[in-house]
């Protein structure tokens, strides 16, 4: 793995930037505003290569400070700045202006080791990769569909559907199968089928369908393709709308009569939804009732469940596997790699980071996301939420947890569900709070029974 640091204020460069290298699955992009931020991402990763700086980010001289940093402490990370170069005094070699991009780029693919001027390999550098499980969404497309094969030494593209024929779902699901996880295509077609996607995503999620059972599997399968697109496009207007759609799918379902008992009913009957979006139903489900069994006022209520719903809808989506979503404290993370173990402590940290740009974000919905593992500063997992974070954080902690429980419990009793959280957090620092969730649990796990 190797970590890209990007101090950017221009979107334009942003784009430019994952353009280029977000379909290199060794690069990982870390985007921010702050370049004190920059240097604790260098302290906080051993495998950070490269630091790419505007020279002016926010009024302040970034690129300046962080190549003075690097200096002072030796630290073996190539800084690319650009912009206006007047006069710096820089010690990094590689400084672009702005019209000069295509050439930072092109030196920033040679010092990571990408650039390749094999011929046979034109066709990759020209392509973009995108999970092969978005394909499922079309019946055909404008452009022609690759799939990327070893032939020696080298990769080659291949083509395995032509523009406009019909696509075949059962050939993808058999490429899947197999351990084929992305399909290739043209990079000047890449705005095209992000726009095209989204819209059979929003034509997914709004469609009249004839069972709240098959509207919970399409909203299943529109959030999974939401993760994709959120780390492949980040969070473009139209991915917004998206979210914000389905996020209010969700609450929807707050004032269905016995919402609990509903959606359990629809768990047992429905093995094909997606696990990640049932976990975010789950919990938002028990943070709802958490916070209708408090004698708040109606407003601070409604404005707390926003801030609940999207934070439990944004708060885990990097995490790439259901097996990661599972872990629940430091013990839990001994079960992974390293680098695995890595994404894991960084992610609330990063989404947290991510969402900074979200226009209308509800207030302290970044702190929530940061501390929603227990934790003050977003990295890592305890067991018990620290003393300090905020009392939302908590709550969308302890309904995490019990929402895993209930998803894994293999016919096991909601009753006896309950008493194994009781005992769980017996000795929480936070045990009123637990109190509250069983209290107001009991009542709605009555009702479900």
């Amino acid at each position: 793995m190797s970590r890209l640091i990007l101090c950017l204020e221009k979107s334009e460069l942003k784009d430019l930037i994952k353009v280029h290298f977000a379909p290199f699955s060794f690069i990982e992009l870390i985007f921010t505003e702050d370049p004190q931020e920059v240097v604790n991402y260098i302290n906080m990763f051993p495998d950070v290569r490269a630091v790419i700086s505007e020279t002016i980010v926010k009024r302040t001289e970034a690129a300046i400070f962080i190549d003075q940093i690097l200096t002072r402490q030796s630290l073996p990370i190539i800084l690319f700045a650009i912009g206006d170069l007047d006069d710096l005094g820089m010690k990094t070699k590689y400084q672009f202006r702005l019209e000069d991009h295509q050439k930072m780029i092109l030196s920033l693919k040679s010092v990571l080791g990408i650039e390749d001027n094999n011929s046979n390999n034109s066709t990759l550098n020209d392509s973009v990769s995108m999970p092969a499980h978005l394909f499922l969404h079309f019946e055909n497309l404008p452009f022609d569909i690759y799939l990327k094969v070893q032939q020696g030494h080298d990769n080659k593209l291949i083509k395995l559907f032509n523009a406009e024929e019909p696509i075949d779902h059962l050939a993808i699901k058999k490429y899947m199968n197999r351990g084929v996880v992305d399909f290739y295509l043209k990079r000047e077609w890449l705005k095209e089928f992000s726009k095209l996607l989204i819209k059979q995503l929003e034509n997914r999620l709004i469609e009249s369908l004839p069972s709240n059972e098959s509207q919970l599997e399409a909203e299943g399968e529109v959030f999974n393709s939401l993760k994709d697109m959120v780390t492949s496009l980040g969070l473009k207007p139209q991915v917004q709308k998206l979210c914000e759609i389905s996020m209010l799918n969700v609450q929807r379902r707050f004032s269905e009569e016995s919402p609990f008992k509903s959606f359990l009913e629809n768990l047992k009957s429905n093995q094909k939804l997606n696990f990640h979006f049932a976990f975010v139903q789950l919990s938002s489900l028990l943070c709802s009732q958490y916070v209708e069994h408090t004698d708040w006022p109606r407003k601070q209520k409604d404005d707390l469940m926003e801030k609940l719903v999207f934070s439990a809808f944004f708060c885990d989506m990097n995490l790439p596997s259901d097996e990661m979503l599972m872990a629940r404290n430091e013990e839990d993370l001994l079960n992974f790699n390293s680098k695995e173990m890595d994404i894991l402590n960084s992610h609330a940290q990063k989404i947290a980071e991510s969402l900074k740009t979200y226009p209308n974000i509800p207030q302290d919905v970044d702190k929530i996301i940061m501390q929603h593992h227990g934790v003050m500063n977003g990295h890592g997992y305890t067991v018990f939420p620290w003393g300090g974070t905020a009392l939302a954080a908590q709550i969308l902690f302890y309904s995490q947890d019990l929402a895993l429980r209930i998803l894994t419990a293999n016919g096991k009793k909601l009753g006896n569900v309950l008493a194994d959280f009781e005992s769980s957090y017996i000795e929480s620092p936070q045990i009123e709070i637990v109190n509250k969730f069983l209290r107001s649990f009991r009542i709605e796990s009555n009702k479900a029974s």
